[in-house]
């Protein structure tokens, strides 16, 4: 009996200490091309990515928006492109020049084929069970992002 007691706290004990944290990361990755920027904070738990948040900058000019109208119009439709899916948050404000679009992803709670129709993933990521952090860094290097 205590040699059986012994065995299973030493089983516990491998199974304890071989047991791996949970390792949180994130990434902010930016990129300016033709005047429009972006800066996208990435986190994630081991290799699965949990949120997004895209911050783009985007001038009226390269749009040919002049009047106030049309940078109105503009702004609602791309509200209205992004907020009727669940899971993305989505605002924005407008100076004189520029369209600021803030655009949060919870990957918990949005449905891949929403994601996908909206640009957010690439058609490979529908197969997958989740997210990767390392890929989706590794796309926006190749995209032409920096990223720390």
């Amino acid at each position: 009996m205590k040699r059986c007691v012994c065995l299973m706290m030493a089983v516990l004990l491998l199974v304890c200490g071989c047991a791996k944290a949970d390792e949180e990361k994130k990434a902010v990755c930016k990129v300016t091309t033709e005047g429009v920027s972006d800066e996208m904070t990435i986190e994630a738990l081991n290799d699965t990515v949990l949120t997004t948040k895209s911050v783009m900058k985007l001038p009226f000019s390269m749009y040919g928006l002049l009047t106030e109208d049309e940078k109105t119009q503009f702004a609602e439709q791309m509200m209205d492109k992004f907020a009727v899916v669940e899971g993305i948050k989505v605002s924005y404000e407008s100076t004189e020049d520029v369209f600021i679009l803030t655009l949060e992803v919870d990957y918990s709670m949005a449905a891949k084929e929403n994601l996908l129709d909206l640009g957010v993933i690439v058609e490979e990521d529908l197969d997958v069970d989740y997210i990767s952090f390392e890929k989706t860094v590794e796309g926006l290097k190749l995209s032409g992002y920096t990223c720390e």
